[in-house]
């Protein structure tokens, strides 16, 4: 299987959601996956962690594949708020 996959970040989306295009899969969260057509016949899952990561689940062979879009607070924000980030990258990886 080719992974043919575009991260996106920071994309403002409200609440989380998927749009198909010319089966092309947009899979969006506040961050968001693009998947060509042959890549998102292989979702196995989506799960929204927040508003800045987004886990998705690929069937593959021999194994699956876990892909993990995060963005990352830039460096003028607080303390607190980098942290939760860190809370958030924990959660996306488990």
């Amino acid at each position: 299987m080719k992974l043919n996959t575009l991260g996106l970040s920071e994309i403002r989306w409200k609440g989380a959601g998927c749009i198909t295009s010319d089966g092309f899969k947009i899979l969006l969260s506040g961050v968001g996956v693009i998947l060509v057509p042959e890549t998102s016949i292989a979702i196995k899952g989506v799960w929204t962690v927040s508003d800045r990561a987004i886990n998705v689940k690929l069937q593959g062979k021999p194994f699956d594949i876990g892909l993990i879009q995060i963005y990352a607070p830039t460096a003028d924000k607080d303390e607190k708020e980098v942290e939760i980030f860190l809370e958030t990258t924990k959660k996306a990886m488990k």
